[in-house]
């Protein structure tokens, strides 16, 4: 029982660690701003990795219509659809874990009222851009 309970403190000493070493990136400004910036952070690291994410695919599929021929582009439209398929499917579970941290710092870290619906748009936004981009 002792050491069940020993390893539940470790687990949220761990996280705890996890927040404040992002917390250490912002060395000025109380807590609860520091906890914000680092929000914010984390969501515009997520806009960033979609962003690429698209922009790479978005390049592939030009360059194969022009070196290729029909046949060879319906082929890689199909393969793009499933690359494209894959990509969101790693960015969900990406975004699940950024949510997962964030709602770590939170406990951590009380947010004021006023960044928190802010950062919701944020994610609204960015899982509606995914939505858009899947086929």
């Amino acid at each position: 029982m002792q050491h069940r309970k020993y390893y539940e403190n470790a687990k949220l000493t761990g996280h705890m660690s996890l927040a404040s070493d992002f917390m250490t990136l912002f060395p000025s400004g109380s807590d609860q701003e520091r906890a914000g910036a680092v929000i914010m952070l984390l969501a515009v690291i997520m806009i960033l990795v979609v962003t690429v994410t698209v922009v790479v695919v978005l390049v592939v599929a030009v360059v194969m219509i022009l070196v290729k021929a029909a046949v060879v582009i319906i082929m890689m439209v199909i393969t793009m659809v499933f690359v494209l398929t894959v990509v969101v499917v790693v960015l969900i579970i990406v975004m699940t874990i950024i949510a997962i941290m964030v709602i770590t710092i939170m406990m951590a870290v009380v947010v004021p009222p006023s960044v928190l619906p802010s950062m919701m748009i944020l994610v609204r936004r960015v899982s509606i851009g995914v939505i858009a981009i899947t086929p």
